[in-house]
């Protein structure tokens, strides 16, 4: 049962991700979104399919897609939080 909730996360988190970057494709911040949550959807399925008796080879793939989130997740953050700083080079205030 636990395996089958792990496979469902992953299905929802690839299938968030693929809506929004089907909204606007050349936004940066979509296109790092969906590279987010395909690796994390990935160790979902990794870890969901190490969890089945004889398939204890998935926790190689379950560790290297744990090992891709992270900084996915920080290219994520960056694309969404973009800075504007052409005001504070200009010298203007906000």
């Amino acid at each position: 049962m636990t395996a089958l909730m792990y496979f469902l996360v992953a299905v929802l988190a690839v299938s968030l991700s693929v809506v929004a970057f089907l909204e606007d494709r050349q936004d940066p911040a979509r296109q790092a979104f969906l590279a987010f949550c395909g690796s994390l959807a990935l160790a979902n399925v990794g870890f969901s399919l190490s969890l089945l008796p004889g398939l204890e080879v998935f926790r190689g793939l379950y560790l290297l897609a744990g090992a891709i989130t992270a900084p996915t997740a920080l290219w994520t953050f960056d694309r969404a939080f973009l800075r504007d700083d052409s005001d504070i080079r200009s010298g203007e205030a906000f």
